[in-house]
């Protein structure tokens, strides 16, 4: 999922919201990157999560004229703990910076339970992402936002 949202992202910047996906299009980006053999059983499942997050109205809102980053890795001392890793996602406005990063736990129990234990398990990191996103652009961070395949919702932390 991670792949597909990076690669589909890059490729489509700002005309993923002019036509929608074409079902067709996630097979040949699967087939162009060698990766559609591993994945071919779950093309439909992956078109299915992407078209959610695409359609999703809060991505809708925040990536309105936005600049989209895929993946950014970082590697960064703070204090005295060595941090590397990779942001899933940077929309970058005129505004500010949102921060998002995929998730994709299966959910379990109520929905409520479910976005309290991906807070819980996640804010920590969350954090570290919007300390060093603060230091490398000189913009406000908006959000910062787990999006849940599983409820296809965007979690603010």
């Amino acid at each position: 999922v991670h792949r597909l949202f990076e690669i589909y992202l890059k490729r489509a910047g700002q005309k993923i919201f002019e036509s929608g996906i074409a079902k067709d299009s996630i097979k040949d980006l699967l087939l162009e990157f060698d990766i559609e053999e591993e994945v071919q059983e779950y093309n439909l499942r992956l078109t299915d999560i992407l078209e959610k997050f695409i359609n999703n109205p809060k991505f809708k809102e925040m990536s309105e004229s936005a600049e989209l980053i895929t993946e950014t890795t970082f590697d960064r001392l703070i204090g005295r703990d060595y941090i590397s890793g990779i942001i899933d996602l940077l929309l970058i406005t005129d505004s500010g910076v949102y921060i998002i990063d995929y998730k994709t736990n299966a959910k379990w129990g109520n929905k409520e339970e479910f976005i309290e234990n991906l807070i819980h398990l996640y804010k920590n990191q969350l954090n570290y992402y919007k300390d060093i996103v603060s230091k490398m652009v000189d913009k406000s961070i908006l959000g910062v936002y787990l999006y849940s395949t599983a409820i296809d919702a965007f979690i603010e932390v």
